[in-house]
Order: C-alpha cells, then structure tokens, then sequence
C-alpha cells in the first residue's frame, strides 16, 4: 500500500506513512482529545472548572469503579498536573461531589465518592 499524502511504500497496509501519520482519522481523533484536555487544564489552572468537563468526569468515574483513593494516585492516573488536580479536586469538594478524609491539609487525604 502507498501513502496517500506522498505515495511511499507504507508497512502492514497502512494509508500513511511515519512522516504523515498524523493525517490518518485517529491519529486526529487523539490529538484534539489532547488539545481538548490541555485546554480544560488552563481552565481549571485560572479557577474555571467544567463540572461537566472531561476531568471531573474521569474523578467521578475512578472513583466510582475503584472506590477510594489517595489524590496523589489519582492525579497521576488522569495524567493531570498536580496544582490543576488540586484546584478540581477542591472544587468538587466544595461541591458535594467527594470527600476529602484522613486530610490535613488540600493535598493530602483519601478522596472518596459521595453517593446520593
């Protein structure tokens, strides 16, 4: 198979070749996936959160599926920054959307989902 943008032989019958895989649907798919989540960081970083956005959501359903969990764990799992984590997570707090226990202090603490 050829690659449809420079028409290199391409391997395993792929439509692109390594120098323009980017123009193939997933790899688009992924990059605005990225795009959209380092958008929603900025938000979250300057005191915006989307409570409705992509991070709470992931929160809300890892903590739904694994229960409990340390901040620090968490925050890595999502693959966030920590200062924006601890902005949402506090937000969610605020909200009623999880508890923070076993805290001293934002960073700290085991964060659990309230169930309604």
């Amino acid at each position: 198979m050829k690659c449809r943008e420079c028409g290199k032989t391409t391997r395993e019958g792929k439509n692109y070749c390594p120098e323009h895989v980017d123009r193939c649907d997933y790899a688009n798919e992924v990059l605005t996936r990225l795009a959209k989540r380092q958008a929603e960081v900025a938000e979250i970083k300057r005191g915006h959160i989307n409570f409705q956005g992509e991070f709470v959501q992931d929160v809300l359903n890892n903590l739904e599926v694994i229960g409990a969990m340390k901040g620090g764990l968490l925050y890595r799992r999502l693959g966030m920054p920590f200062e924006a984590f601890q902005l949402l997570s506090c937000a969610m707090v605020k909200k009623g959307l999880i508890r923070r226990i076993g805290a001293r202090n934002n960073s700290e603490g085991t964060l659990v989902l309230v169930r309604n």
